[in-house]
């Protein structure tokens, strides 16, 4: 908007590239530092001809991928369709992309715990350091006006941030509801 017209499309890529900055080592210092699943003594060993990737280990990574996005475009359309401007909407699905991924970083520690399971009964020093800073920092980017006008975001009232909650739990969440109902089976 001080620049001209086309600012917010210059901006795009610096946004999502910012957001790679944080998510991507997040999940490196996270994942580096995870001890592994208490269970997995329990499980037998990978066969040598075995692949990488399974295709239920792809599956999983698709699904999850797929409801993330289903559940920020529909706040998107949402935002878009309740008349929100351009920079608010932005805002609003950035954050919620943001805290998606930092969901998807947590429910991914353990494929049979639920997070606070996790959290319980498995020490990770990153991972408390890793969920402060990417939140702080995107918070600092949509309240702080002068990191706001950088990004060209805009200001979101509390309801917005409900939303955004609320919108990437949904995206992460049900696999939170899978491994519980997985226990007690």
């Amino acid at each position: 908007p001080i620049f001209s017209s086309n600012w917010p499309l210059i901006l795009l890529p610096g946004l999502v590239a910012f957001h790679e900055v944080i998510i991507d080592p997040a999940c490196s210092v996270v994942f580096e530092e995870e001890s592994p699943d208490p269970k997995i003594m329990e499980e037998k060993p990978r066969g040598i001809h075995r692949r990488l990737f399974t295709r239920t280990e792809l599956s999983l990574s698709v699904t999850q991928g797929l409801t993330v996005f289903m559940a920020i475009f529909a706040l998107f359309l949402h935002t878009r369709w309740s008349g929100r401007s351009d920079i608010e909407i932005r805002s609003m699905t950035f954050g919620a992309l943001m805290v998606a991924n930092v969901g998807l970083i947590l429910t991914n520690r353990s494929r049979t715990l639920t997070i606070l399971q996790t959290f319980r009964q498995r020490e990770n020093r990153a991972v408390k350091w890793i969920v402060i800073g990417a939140l702080t920092i995107l918070l600092s980017l949509i309240v702080v006006p002068p990191l706001r006008l950088i990004f060209d975001l805009g200001a979101i009232g509390l309801f917005d941030w409900v939303l955004i909650l609320f919108t990437a739990t949904v995206g992460f969440g049900w696999y939170e509801i899978y491994k519980f109902i997985r226990q007690k089976m």
